[in-house]
């Protein structure tokens, strides 16, 4: 029975994962700052750059109508950065890096409707969780590397950002 039950488990992980998202999101236009997190590094050099990062993708990418800062400056909508890695025994890094835009309970601007539940109502945000999000694998991976991957990251990120911005006012 237990087998039995860790199959279709299993299975319907599987399958979850090609399904296409049932939420949809409005009120992308309201955002007016995004405020950076870094967590799970202590390189200070790494952390700046990625600071730095930050500051010249979005404004490249992002309306000027969109303020960027710290989190302390922006904390309703933070563009979260975590780390979780460990250090080999050769010096590299291995774990995965995520990048996401982030809504937190306090925040009155976006609205969901969960098509699963209720086709036809929209809710207001509740809880911090992710609105877009993106996640990268690292192995035996340098400094280097880890601040190349943040960056793609952080593109692809703010890029739907900006998409969700103009198609969910």
């Amino acid at each position: 029975m237990k087998k039995l039950l860790f199959i279709l488990c299993f299975i319907s992980a599987i399958n979850a994962q090609f399904d296409p998202p049932n939420i949809e999101y409005k009120g992308f236009s309201k955002i007016n700052c995004l405020g950076l997190i870094i967590s799970g590094i202590e390189d200070e050099m790494l952390f700046t750059e990625i600071e730095k990062l930050f500051l010249s993708i979005g404004d490249e990418t992002l309306s000027k109508q969109v303020t960027l800062g710290s989190f302390t400056e922006c904390p309703l909508y933070p563009l979260s950065v975590q780390f979780f890695i460990k250090q080999n025994k050769d010096g590299t890094f291995s774990g995965t890096i995520g990048v996401a835009v982030e809504a937190t309970s306090e925040s009155t601007t976006i609205e969901v409707k969960y098509q699963s539940v209720d086709e036809e109502n929209w809710y207001y945000q509740v809880g911090f969780m992710p609105i877009i999000e993106d996640k990268k694998i690292l192995s035996n991976s340098d400094n280097t590397y880890m601040l190349s991957q943040t960056k793609i990251l952080m593109q692809r990120v703010l890029d739907q950002f900006a998409l969700f911005w103009i198609e969910y006012p």
